[in-house]
């Protein structure tokens, strides 16, 4: 049974159109790595407020916090 008439195939223009989708997913990649920046931004930052929240309430200086955590392991055991 005949299928059809086979259609030829324009590889030119399936060429474009695989560029073109690439790049409209890039450009989308190129957003969301911005979003994705952004919110890394902004929980770092929540992150620093809350570490700043926790020195003052302690009573501790970031001075005193760094020594601190720098010390040699033989001096904390």
């Amino acid at each position: 049974m005949p299928r059809g008439v086979r259609r030829e195939r324009n590889i030119p223009e399936e060429i474009a159109s695989v560029n073109a989708q690439i790049a409209k997913h890039e450009a989308i990649i190129k957003s969301l790595k911005s979003q994705l920046a952004t919110l890394q931004q902004e929980q770092e930052q929540a992150e620093l407020r809350n570490l700043n929240k926790l020195l003052k309430e302690s009573g501790m200086t970031a001075q005193e916090l760094a020594n601190m955590i720098n010390k040699p392991k033989e001096e904390i055991a």
